[in-house]
């Protein structure tokens, strides 16, 4: 399913911090799905899934200008961000496929460390993820 025109026109007009996030965001993304049952792009500070191959006519898409009007501090709202679009995009990719994501009992996580945010799926620790994003920070929204 790919972004509504109603979300694109709200992209356009969205705070460059959101622009910047959703870039970050579809490229990490990009990065650890399943190449060969995923696109992922990224309009203004809207991304889109959709799926190719085997998993053709799914898709989501995910506006990401809200976190970031939020009263709270730009590293919450990122948190807030990462956290529930990793928990999205596992119970997505897990749907598509009919099978868990990237492995049975595998978990969404986000920490941050220091100004570093890490996000991996299954393991309890960064290192010991299955999938993971590579190290973001506050820097990679500007």
């Amino acid at each position: 399913m790919w972004l509504s025109a109603k979300l694109l026109q709200q992209s356009q007009s969205a705070p460059p911090v959101a622009v910047h996030a959703a870039s970050v965001l579809a490229q990490e993304l990009g990065r650890v799905l399943p190449r060969d049952h995923f696109e992922v792009k990224s309009y203004g500070d809207a991304i889109s899934i959709s799926g190719v191959g085997t998993s053709r006519g799914s898709g989501a898409g995910s506006g990401i200008a809200w976190y970031f009007a939020l009263p709270l501090p730009k590293a919450v709202s990122f948190r807030l961000l990462l956290k529930s679009n990793a928990d999205f995009v596992q119970d997505f990719v897990a749907t598509t496929l009919g099978r868990p994501w990237p492995a049975p009992g595998a978990r969404p996580h986000v920490r941050r460390k220091q100004g570093v945010f890490y996000v991996w799926w299954g393991g309890d620790r960064y290192g010991d993820g299955l999938v993971r994003f590579r190290p973001l920070t506050l820097d990679d929204l500007e």
